[in-house]
């Protein structure tokens, strides 16, 4: 799989630069760049407004079309863990990572950490944040002190208080930057 999803990426650039129209093509149907784009973020907006149902469904429908996009199967595992179906994430999240082909982005690896969390593994959630962190840059501020904010999370879970502290602390320094 992890194959094509480069292939796709090379047919993209080749139509992007000929004027072509762009589309993925999915097993199903071709779904254009800008519709991906829109039903990714309908996904994200639905999970983001607590109706993780629908953002399921809408994510199910969508990898069904789009089987090899990392990040579809990453919105489909988000949903599946809002909904309490930690199995089925964690087999979401694998697809993820296989086709990232160990490329995960910091994005991804928070989602592996709050499977993590949701296992009450909180050491390895903490190892998985810890990854998403350094992968984070300086300039992006706002990501770091989330990120910040989950580490102190899991550091209080753990009954780390002084780390948690000051991982809140570092968290806000990361805000007014």
């Amino acid at each position: 799989m992890p194959t094509r999803s480069w292939a796709i990426v090379a047919v993209l650039a080749v139509r992007t630069l000929s004027g072509q129209p762009v589309t993925v093509q999915g097993p199903q149907a071709s779904v254009s760049v800008e519709e991906l784009a829109a039903r990714k973020a309908e996904i994200r907006a639905s999970l983001e407004a607590k109706q993780a149902a629908k953002a399921r469904t809408e994510a199910a429908a969508l990898n069904k079309r789009i089987p090899d996009d990392p990040e579809v199967w990453m919105l489909l595992g988000e949903s599946q863990l809002a909904l309490g179906k930690i199995e089925e994430a964690e087999k979401s999240a694998q697809w993820m990572l296989d086709l990232k082909i160990g490329k995960a982005d910091a994005e991804g690896w928070l989602f592996v950490a709050k499977i993590r969390e949701a296992h009450k593994d909180y050491a390895g959630a903490m190892e998985v944040v810890t990854r998403a962190f350094e992968m984070t840059p300086v300039e992006k501020s706002a990501d770091r002190a989330g990120i910040l904010r989950f580490a102190a999370r899991l550091a209080a879970k753990q009954g780390h208080a002084a780390e948690a502290a000051r991982y809140r602390a570092e968290a806000i320094k990361a805000e007014r930057r």
